[in-house]
């Protein structure tokens, strides 16, 4: 996992993200939050090299590991990731396999839901445009169930859905991302939910 270090940078680029959307008036302000934003997404691709120079040394240290220690179960989590597009849903579990978590795609919101019900989760990965049944609603059916609702949910969408995702964070959302979704910034969002999660089960 990458550094906790970078959770709270995390957060601040998103609560800037937030920000811009009520700066409409406000054009002062308005470049020194572009700046702000501009500054974290340097300071995420630093840390997203970083975080790949150590994932290579770790990868050399595994090749040089006895028999024993390569077969040793490694700490990971099982996500659900649920978004109707085929690529988008592709490309984040590919993502969430390399970094070593036991991922499963969902397509729609019945799937997920059935999905849920039958297997436990670490965490879910939800967009909030889906059809037919909507992200929001999923997440409000998660909430509702006395099993399922302490399972953690990080929205995922478009930057014009501002409205909706504040909506499921008053509902029980624990965090969100913007897509396209960056691999820095979900390693980011995943460690900071994840471990609060263990904390809490602890």
């Amino acid at each position: 996992m990458c550094s906790s270090d970078l959770n709270p940078i995390a957060a601040l680029r998103g609560f800037a993200e937030l920000l811009t959307e009520d700066l409409h008036g406000a054009p002062l302000l308005e470049r020194p939050v572009d700046q702000l934003l501009a500054l974290a997404d340097e300071v995420l691709e630093v840390m997203e090299r970083i975080w790949q120079a150590v994932q290579g040394a770790a990868d050399a240290d595994r090749a040089s590991a006895t028999p024993r220690e390569r077969t040793a179960p490694a700490l990971t989590a099982r996500i659900l990731v649920v978004d109707d597009d085929d690529d988008i849903r592709a490309l984040l579990v590919q993502q969430l396999r390399r970094d070593g978590h036991d991922a499963v795609a969902a397509g729609g919101g019945d799937e997920a839901l059935r999905l849920l019900r039958q297997s436990d989760f670490d965490l879910v990965l939800l967009d909030l445009n889906l059809p037919g049944m909507s992200g929001e609603e999923v997440l409000k059916r998660i909430v509702a169930d006395p099993r399922l609702r302490d399972t953690p949910v990080i929205m995922v969408s478009s930057a014009i859905d501002q409205e909706g995702v504040l909506r499921c964070i008053e509902t029980g959302a624990i965090d969100y991302l913007s897509k396209p979704v960056k691999p820095v910034l979900l390693r980011a969002r995943l460690s900071s939910t994840l471990a609060r999660k263990r904390w809490r089960d602890s």
